[in-house]
């Protein structure tokens, strides 16, 4: 039986992490179903929760090798996940790929949720 009260666990059901995989699948499915979404919600929300959710996934992963460390993922990181982001979705794949679509608020949303990211995690580590 797993023990509730173990940190990993509770990083995994984090409810600010299962709200976003929440927020984000809910908008998809709606957006593949064919509904009508404000503007920001169409075109930039998913590209505000992504990198918190990567990350969190990725710090769980670390949690789970590294179980005996309350490590983090250092801003470095998190800078260089953002930065990997910005290039290749919105100035490479728009070269090759016609759905997609260069666009300055997405790096924005990048980089807003990198934010958001590195301080949720400090919260949590304490």
């Amino acid at each position: 039986m797993v023990n509730c009260n173990d940190s990993r666990m509770r990083l995994i059901f984090n409810y600010i992490f299962i709200l976003l995989l929440c927020l984000g699948s809910a908008v998809y499915l709606l957006q593949n179903l064919g509904y009508e979404l404000p503007h920001f919600i169409q075109n930039h929300f998913n590209d505000l929760l992504i990198v918190p959710i990567v990350l969190w996934i990725a710090l769980i992963t670390l949690r789970a090798l590294l179980p005996s460390q309350n490590i983090g993922i250092p801003l470095w990181a998190i800078i260089l996940i953002v930065m990997g982001y910005s290039i290749y979705f919105e100035y490479y794949l728009p070269f090759i790929h016609p759905r997609y679509t260069g666009d300055f608020w997405d790096v924005c949303c990048y980089a807003l949720g990198g934010w958001f990211f590195y301080f949720w995690q400090h919260y949590t580590l304490k």
